[in-house]
């Protein structure tokens, strides 16, 4: 079962971009006199799909965003405009410093506690740490004497 949001609703100020952009999508469909049904064949997805982004449960893809811009010619690109606008705060507020972050990064690292990639690049390290850990008969705490 569906819950039908109120046309009201999308007066609320204190909506997320999210579900402004989905009770954006509502209310054009309603009035287009379209049901969800419709609109997911017109933008090649589900009812299902239309349903939780028009709650606001869901991100929409881009193309699901460029169909809404063709299929509701009034809007003048407004769905596209909305969709870059709930991006950008599509995620948690304590998560927010991250993606700013992300948006900075140029490279990506990965921290391995048993070695690090470099040493297996490396022929030199590599043929001392076979495994990654201490060198054979290192007598470290976790070494099995053969």
């Amino acid at each position: 079962m569906t819950v039908e949001l109120s046309p009201d609703d999308a007066t609320d100020p204190g909506l997320s971009p999210l579900r402004n952009f989905g009770n954006e999508v509502m209310l054009e469909r309603t009035r287009m006199n379209m049901s969800r049904v419709e609109l997911g064949r017109a933008v090649a997805c589900g009812e299902s799909l239309v349903a939780k982004i028009e709650r606001g449960d869901r991100v929409p893809q881009r193309e699901f965003t460029e169909g809404c811009d063709q299929v509701f010619p009034h809007g003048n690109g407004r769905f596209m405009r909305l969709w870059r606008l709930a991006l950008r705060y599509a995620y948690p507020p304590w998560f927010w410093p991250y993606v700013a972050l992300e948006k900075k990064a140029t490279g990506l690292r990965m921290f391995n506690p048993r070695g690090s990639s470099g040493d297996r690049a490396d022929p030199e390290l590599r043929d001392r740490h076979p495994q990654g850990g201490p060198p054979q008969g290192s007598g470290g705490p976790c070494h099995r004497a053969t």
